[in-house]
């Protein structure tokens, strides 16, 4: 069996970034289950503050 190279993590970290802000842990970039969950965005939002706590633009 070839291997099956989208079955394989890609590292985005959000498996672990999630639960550390009190969310589900999931594949938030890739699984289609969790891209659709309200966490998805609020895990954007959270990320994209990064570490000084101000909105990125």
């Amino acid at each position: 069996m070839p291997l099956q190279r989208s079955k394989i993590c890609r590292a985005f970290s959000d498996c672990t970034t999630a639960p550390r802000k009190g969310m589900v842990s999931g594949c938030f970039p890739l699984d289609p289950f969790y891209k659709e969950r309200p966490e998805a965005k609020a895990l954007k939002d959270a990320k994209a503050k990064g570490k000084t706590g101000k909105p990125q633009r």
